[in-house]
């Protein structure tokens, strides 16, 4: 499994660990990287790719109570990479076939998925979010996965100050929610009207606050940092 990461790294050297078979890079507001996951039943592995609000739970009823280093690295998107490749009928690649197929994964990514190692467009994440939203079964099938997405996009437009994404996630929060699985949502971010006025009376400058705080952590500090423009 090092030589699968190290080749990895080959692939994407601006990316840095932070955590065994890891690399990430900062973008804006976001932590945005490659995870390794190996398999627990066999010799295989699947790449991920993940996106996470570097801001805390003090932001983010999704975050729970998780402490700001812990934050960061729990992802509002999470999936796996070589998903369109379609190996075999799952999204395990087998150590002995990982050469073979290698160079494919990451044509793929690079053309399929927001660049990483360079500056990205706002409108270029904000589609790759709604792509997510449109192309994930689980939240076709109701999961207040759509809650945790349209969380995710109502910060991001407080962080742009980008009032008309505002407006429009507010609009899509209110169509949506009799969709979500009321019991699994208390589970998990608690009373709806709690939840939804704690999104809507956040402060920018508090964003920005949570975020300086979560950043500063030194293991995020050598990280490569990209903007979104």
């Amino acid at each position: 499994m090092k030589e699968i990461f190290n080749d990895w790294k080959g692939a994407f050297p601006l990316l840095y660990k932070v955590k065994p078979f890891t690399l990430y890079e900062i973008l804006g507001p976001l932590l945005l990287g490659i995870e390794l996951e190996k398999s627990r039943f066999s010799e295989c592995y699947r790449p991920y790719l993940s996106v996470s609000g570097l801001w805390g739970s003090d932001v983010s009823n999704f975050k729970g109570k998780l402490k700001d280093f812990d934050c960061a690295f729990y992802p509002e998107i999470y999936f796996p990479l070589n998903n369109s490749l379609k190996i075999r009928d799952t999204y395990f690649v087998d150590y002995e076939e990982h050469k073979a197929l290698f160079s494919q994964m990451i044509a793929e990514i690079k053309n399929q998925f927001p660049p990483l190692e360079k500056n990205v467009k706002k409108e270029e994440l904000l589609n790759f979010i709604n792509w997510y939203r449109n192309n994930n079964d689980l939240i076709k099938g109701g999961s207040n996965l759509d809650a945790q997405l349209l969380e995710f996009r109502y910060i991001l437009g407080l962080y742009f100050n980008d009032y008309d994404l505002i407006a429009n996630t507010e609009k899509e929060i209110d169509n949506e929610r009799e969709k979500w699985d009321k019991r699994i949502f208390v589970l998990k971010f608690g009373d709806y009207n709690e939840w939804l006025n704690k999104i809507k009376t956040l402060q920018r400058q508090d964003l920005l606050n949570s975020i300086l705080r979560v950043t500063n952590n030194e293991k995020l500090r050598n990280l490569n940092v990209y903007e979104l423009i």
